[in-house]
């Protein structure tokens, strides 16, 4: 697990498991992530949702920030997030050992 500068996800896992459960284990559910940061909730929705082998995420994130992001060193959130780009079974079976 990489680790992360900042957590903006974990206060929402109780509405996304609500909302998301269905989705849980289901074939060719497509998905697509706008604003990734680091990549907390994707590998949250890889783990938790997006578990059939067939489920497929897209993470689109300008990796610039915004003001609250300033004082971060970007170059560690492009390291963080180039060590997670990885096909989603395969980081999911690497995870699972």
């Amino acid at each position: 697990m990489p680790n992360f500068s900042v957590d903006w996800h974990s206060h929402n896992i109780p509405h996304w498991r609500r909302i998301l459960e269905r989705y849980r284990g289901q074939p060719k559910v497509r998905a697509l992530e706008i604003g990734s940061f680091e990549g907390r909730s994707t590998i949250w929705l890889l783990e938790n949702i997006l578990t059939h082998e067939t489920a497929h995420i897209d993470c689109i994130d300008t990796f610039k920030g915004s003001v609250e992001h300033e004082r971060m060193v970007s170059t560690s959130i492009i390291c963080s997030v180039d060590s997670w780009t990885t096909p989603s079974r395969t980081r999911r079976r690497s995870n699972a050992s």
